[in-house]
């Protein structure tokens, strides 16, 4: 048996999972659209639990922006929320789901889950990339492609 439910979406919320050494953002990706075997799944349709039931998510038609949020916070087994600071490696350009996009901004947050500051990073039309920290606005290179700090990836569809 097969239920299949459409949603549209413009933002996905990717897991980030601890770890010492740097993981790359399309391990992130492939965590979140890996299979999820369900013990116990109640059908709307035959009205009965099945068993081992597999929740699958494949990802149609992409959006043209493209929000892909690194979760980085999780709640310990006391109820307070500790921030992940693993390094998470993203591309400039990236074929997800054989599509290219490229990176146009990011917003970093950095600290912990009490206190933090937030700054982004953002590449203007005429191809110059920017970083925004409070009022400071200052002309970078390119933003690092590798942090502990990248919170929110904004990609811009570049393939039809």
């Amino acid at each position: 048996m097969v239920s299949s439910t459409p949603e549209s979406f413009t933002s996905l919320s990717l897991p980030v999972h601890e770890t010492a050494q740097p993981v790359s953002l399309e391990s992130c990706i492939r965590e979140y659209t890996k299979d999820d075997v369900l013990d116990s799944w109640h059908c709307p349709k035959c009205k009965r639990n099945q068993k081992d039931a597999v929740k699958k998510l494949e990802l149609g038609k992409l959006p043209r922006n493209l929000i892909l949020h690194l979760a980085r916070f999780k709640c310990d087994s006391s109820g307070s929320v500790e921030k992940i600071d693993t390094t998470v490696e993203f591309p400039q350009i990236s074929t997800l789901w054989e599509q290219e996009y490229k990176l146009y901004g990011l917003i970093n947050h950095m600290g912990d889950s009490d206190y933090g500051h937030y700054t982004a990073t953002i590449k203007l039309p005429n191809g110059k990339w920017y970083s925004f920290d409070d009022e400071v606005v200052e002309e970078i290179f390119e933003p690092s492609r590798c942090s502990s700090d990248a919170y929110i990836l904004f990609y811009h569809k570049t393939s039809v």
